[in-house]
């Protein structure tokens, strides 16, 4: 083990959560414990499927959830919901809008250490800035770039971003934007080892913080630069910025922050073979632990009392802090693997609901094709039943005229010819054929109709089924072979069975069946 380091406090970038700064809120601002976080996100889903995509309260219901999904930790969702709030900013042209939302996303892969996905986030976050012209959104991409970059131990293009990023800040008056690039210039300065260079860069910081009054800034300012003195090997210095941290923190309210005050306190004084104050302040910070519930931290607090314990010959309590260290390591290392899990189920769940809509997208493309040609097919089954109808209606007036002009003469050739045209139109070879076809269609119409409105003649039947089709009085009567004026009747007593409106469509009403 080896305690003998400070931890500053985002001494990792701050431009990490830069673009999801409210995930740990609702959008009405108010902090959310998990369970509630979770009825209120099965809210949300339930509002967006009652309304249209097109609807502008859509993209607010969208982005509530993106911002409790990433506070519950499901990474992948809130990097889905976030997509489908860009899809429609480019649908509408609204740079802005679609440049914030890959902002989210590649800081959620931040999150999720996928830095080729995040980066490829920012680059196009750069290239939608040149017609959004916001200085906030190139700034902000430049510093997640060096995140990015100083997270691959890239320290050089890291440097490079966040003084780009420094610059378009300070350009545009953006002071509280500019001051964080600063701090992360210093970070990478001081993780490169440019000690004097990192200080200057964080008691500029330090100084514009305490003219903006951000008290919360200028206490991790205080830790950040008592690290680097800490680093220098000026103790005594290290402890006066940490003790002015600590005060601050306190005043704050700040559990977390004033335990890992204590332990980089409790580290100096081991330093300084100061072994009381050095317990003392490990000890204090441990009894915050519990508010905290900050399993590394923890880790750390304990193995800085187990060193001192057993520099100073307690080899007992070096034993019992020794054991709440590897307690804290494993409560860790659970916690990482819990989140790595639920992470991969989380993504195993999105890429299946992504699967399955494909597959229900083929689905409904084969049904439809299907449909399609099966209504194909029945327009042509009707079409040459009507065609037929038409030609042996036609032949058999052509055969009746011939019979009354030479009645003695014809009458033993035609009459027999008449009498099989009749005959055949009048099977009911061709209606089978039909309403086979019909059915493949419109399945169950027929027997649906027949049960609600069992008083329906089969003739009524077949009236209905070709009026379904928009087929004229004409067309109905040529394929079953009756007046126009019967099927007029049959229409009419159809209306009174059915008990419709006068008003009421016929065509509508079977339609809707």
């Amino acid at each position: 083990m080896n305690a003998n380091r400070s931890v500053a406090p985002d001494t990792v970038q701050y431009g990490a959560s830069i673009g999801l700064q409210r995930d740990r809120k609702s959008v009405s601002g108010k902090i959310l414990p998990g369970a509630e976080l979770t009825v209120r996100l099965a809210q949300l889903r339930q509002d967006l499927r009652l309304i249209a995509d097109e609807d502008p309260r859509a993209l607010e219901i969208l982005r509530e959830m993106a911002v409790l999904l990433a506070r519950l930790g499901n990474y992948a969702g809130a990097i889905e919901a976030y997509g489908q709030i860009r899809k429609r900013a480019a649908a509408l042209g609204d740079s802005v809008q679609e440049a914030r939302s890959l902002e989210a996303i590649g800081s959620l892969y931040i999150r999720r250490h996928d830095y080729p996905a995040a980066l490829e986030c920012y680059l196009n976050c750069l290239r939608l800035q040149d017609n959004a012209n916001d200085p906030v959104i190139a700034g902000t991409a430049w510093m997640q770039i060096g995140v990015i970059y100083g997270n691959m131990e890239d320290q050089d293009r890291a440097l490079e971003c966040f003084q780009r990023s420094a610059q378009i800040f300070e350009d545009a008056g953006k002071l509280f934007l500019m001051v964080k690039a600063v701090v992360n210039i210093a970070n990478v300065l001081r993780s490169r080892g440019e000690l004097d260079a990192a200080l200057d860069h964080m008691l500029r910081a330090l100084m514009i913080f305490e003219e903006l009054g951000d008290r919360h800034n200028i206490t991790e300012s205080l830790a950040i630069i008592a690290a680097i003195y800490e680093k220098q090997k000026n103790l005594d210095v290290a402890l006066d910025y940490n003790n002015r941290a600590l005060a601050m923190a306190e005043d704050l309210g700040s559990s977390a922050l004033c335990a890992t005050l204590l332990m980089n306190i409790g580290n100096i004084h081991r330093k300084k073979l100061d072994y009381p104050a050095s317990l003392a302040a490990a000890l204090r910070g441990l009894g915050m632990i519990s508010e905290v519930n900050n399993p590394i931290l923890e880790c750390q607090l304990n193995e800085l009392a187990a060193l001192v314990y057993e520099e100073t010959g307690d080899l007992s309590k070096a034993l019992e802090h020794h054991k709440r260290f590897n307690r804290a390591r494993e409560e860790y290392i659970r916690r990482k693997r819990d989140e790595v899990v639920g992470e991969l189920r989380a993504r195993f769940d999105v890429e299946q609901a992504e699967r399955d809509r494909d597959l229900y997208r083929t689905q409904a493309w084969e049904l439809r094709r299907e449909v399609h040609d099966k209504t194909k097919e029945l327009t042509a089954v009707t079409l040459s039943l009507v065609q037929k109808s038409e030609f042996l209606d036609q032949m058999k007036g052509q055969l009746a005229d011939i019979l009354a002009s030479s009645k003695q003469r014809s009458e033993k050739i035609v009459t027999p010819v008449l009498d099989e045209i009749i005959a055949g139109a009048d099977t009911e070879e061709g209606w089978n054929l039909f309403e086979q076809q019909f059915d493949r269609v419109h399945q169950d119409f027929m027997r649906t109709l027949a049960e609600r409105y069992p008083s329906l003649t089969p003739m009524e039947l077949k009236i209905c089924a070709l009026t379904k089709m928009d087929l004229s009085t004409k067309e109905i009567a040529k394929m079953l072979f009756v007046s126009v004026r019967n099927v007029q009747n049959h229409r009419y007593r159809l209306r009174k069975k059915l008990r419709l409106d006068p008003e009421a469509n016929l065509v509508s009403f079977l339609t809707g069946i």
